[in-house]
């Protein structure tokens, strides 16, 4: 998928001239709320490592609309959200881990990529895009047995939040609510998105 920072767009909008536009503005609502899921699995060399998180109350809000090669780009940042994250490890050694904190205080900053971008392209093809990933990270202990029979040993581990919100490249309508399910193939395993937004002000 693309990823696009914010100086890219504004970079293309200034270079595209006004009347090289081929297709109609559309309406983009100026806010968007709702609740955001996804999970991860992972499986290698004896361990399963899965996480689950949901975003609620979570908040979109229109702060830019370029005209981006002929189409239209809404651009929305985040104003609001709450994660409720865990992560457990089980196999040849286990950790559990939680965690809950406000969305957009765990933005990069500044940021590397737009959270949310609403394209309509000169052939008027409509396509959501966007990626949140998050600079919190979680210190667990590991847990490992011996393998001749004595006491377990432990260790401390660091944890990166995954990516939150990835909607690849699927379609969007005015008007109506953004509602969808994804699931992306990765490396001995998959991710998982599912987001319910409502539009409005």
């Amino acid at each position: 998928m693309r990823i696009w920072p914010a100086v890219f767009f504004l970079a293309a909008a200034l270079s595209v001239p006004a009347n090289a536009l081929a297709v109609s503005r559309p309406h983009y609502a100026r806010a968007y709320r709702g609740t955001i899921t996804g999970m991860t699995e992972f499986h290698d060399t004896g361990q399963d490592v899965k996480s689950q998180w949901t975003i609620t109350g979570r908040v979109f809000r229109l702060y830019k609309v370029t005209a981006f090669e002929g189409g239209y780009t809404g651009l929305y940042k985040v104003t609001a959200g709450t994660v409720s994250y865990s992560e457990t490890e089980t196999g040849d050694c286990s950790y559990s881990a939680s965690d809950k904190f406000a969305l957009k205080k765990a933005l990069p900053h500044p940021l590397t990529s737009v959270s949310l971008a609403l394209d309509k392209d000169p052939l008027g093809r409509m396509t959501m895009l966007g990626l949140i990933d998050v600079t919190r990270k979680l210190n667990v202990t590991e847990t490992c047995p011996d393998s001749e029979g004595g006491p377990p040993s432990t260790s401390q581990r660091q944890l990166q939040v995954p990516t939150l919100f990835d909607p690849g490249e699927t379609s969007w309508r005015p008007g109506k609510r953004l509602h969808h399910k994804r699931t992306q193939p990765e490396d001995n395993g998959k991710q998982t998105f599912s987001w319910n937004l409502k539009p409005g002000r």
